[in-house]
Formats: structure tokens, sequence, C-alpha cells
């Protein structure tokens, strides 16, 4: 069997295989993958992935290796960037990203790592700039943003901070400025603003301040310059 008519075949009997995925990321190059087909067709035991940059039969560029079992995904698996250096790592069970999880810039950098569970991430997950610095913590469930959550500023200081649960906000969330003095303060609930809010200046002074339901400004406001007096007031129902 030659080549070619090797990755048709896995591509159209291996859904787990992700060729598509794959593909976005590789030149206009022949490709070849080396590994073992049990009697039943199914992708058995150590699996390479190859791209060639020179001659055409010198396949010598490894974009991704890992393991298979009846077909599937499992143990550990890495993929790389062109230029050699590692794209991800991490684990599978059953066809299913499952375990520790890195993934990296292209210049090998750390991009974000964290856990999956069946497929989905799970538990907290840390994120980073080009630049190395933190760029978000948080925790997820079942896939989704869940529990407590810091952003951060290019250069790593803290921007904001708070709840999420399932992919939404909720809870008590807070804003920085970049010189760290308070921007603002405030709860949500399901997504939408509620509750009493805060905003201030970046000297420290209150800006305004009112309450919020279900989205809707609600009650008295109060607007104030940066000298700390008044400069309007208004009553919303």
């Amino acid at each position: 069997m030659d080549v070619f008519k090797l990755i048709k075949f896995i591509g159209s009997k291996n859904p787990n295989y992700e060729f598509d995925k794959i593909q976005k990321h590789l030149p206009l190059k022949p490709i070849k993958n080396e590994g073992m087909l049990d009697d039943n067709g199914l992708m058995q035991g150590m699996w390479g992935h190859y791209t060639n940059y020179g001659s055409y039969l010198d396949f010598d560029v490894l974009r991704f290796k890992g393991i298979f079992k009846d077909g599937k995904r499992e143990g550990s698996w890495e993929e790389y960037w062109d230029n050699g250096k590692l794209r991800y790592k991490g684990n599978y069970k059953d066809g299913k990203k499952d375990g520790s999880w890195e993934e990296y810039y292209i210049d090998g950098k750390i991009e974000s790592k964290g856990n999956y569970k069946d497929g989905k991430r799970d538990g907290y997950w840390y994120g980073y700039n080009a630049n190395g610095n933190l760029d978000f913590k948080g925790s997820y469930k079942d896939g989704k943003q869940d529990g407590y959550w810091e952003e951060y500023y290019e250069n790593g200081d803290l921007q904001s901070k708070g709840f999420n649960k399932d992919d939404k906000l909720d809870g008590l969330w807070v804003w920085y400025y970049p010189n760290g003095n308070l921007q603002s303060k405030g709860f949500y609930k399901n997504d939408s603003q509620y509750g009493i809010w805060t905003w201030y200046y970046p000297n420290g002074k209150l800006n305004s301040k009112g309450h919020f339901k279900d989205g809707e400004r609600i009650g008295v406001w109060e607007w104030y310059n940066e000298n700390g007096e008044m400069t309007s007031k208004n009553e919303y129902i």
C-alpha cells in the first residue's frame, strides 16, 4: 500500500485521527504515517506522522506521535510545530483527552496547561501570553468555566477576578487599573449585573455607584468628580 492510499484509508476509517485539525498546520508537502494495523484494520501501538521539507522521499520532520489502542488514541501524545518544537503534549483515554495537558507557542514557551476529564477541560487551567506572563487562571467543570477566575494584563499584573458558573459570570467580580488601584466591583447573576456596583477613578476616588436588577439600573444612582464631590444623582424605576 503506498503512502497516499494509507493516509486516505486512515482518515476514512478512524474519526479520532483528527486529520482536519492537523492538515491546517501542514505545508503542501508529501506526508506519511508509520504504525501498525491489526487484522481488522485498526491502528495499534505507536504511530508517527511525518512531513518532508526537502526531497520528495525525505520524510524527516515528525509532526506528532502517540499510541493507538483498537483505533483510538490512548496514553501519552505529542504534536510538534514546523520548526520541530513541541506544540502540545497530553494524555488520551479511550480516544478522549484525559489527564494532564500542556500547549506551547511556536517559540517553545508555554501557552496553557491544565487537565482534561473525558475529553473536556476540568479543574484549574493556567494560560500565558507570548511574553511568558500569566494571562489567566481559573477553574473548569465539564468543559465550562466554573468557579474562581483571574485575568491579567500583558505585564502579568492582575486585571480582574471573580466567579463563573456554567460558563457565565456569576458572583462577585472586581477589576483593577494597571496601577493596581480598584477600577470597579459588583455582582453578576447568570451573566447579568445585579445588586450594588461601584466604579472608581485611577486615583482611588469614587466615580459612581448604584444598583442593578437583571442587568438594568434601578433605584438611586450617584456620580462624583475626581475630588470626591457629587456631580449628579438620578433615580431609576
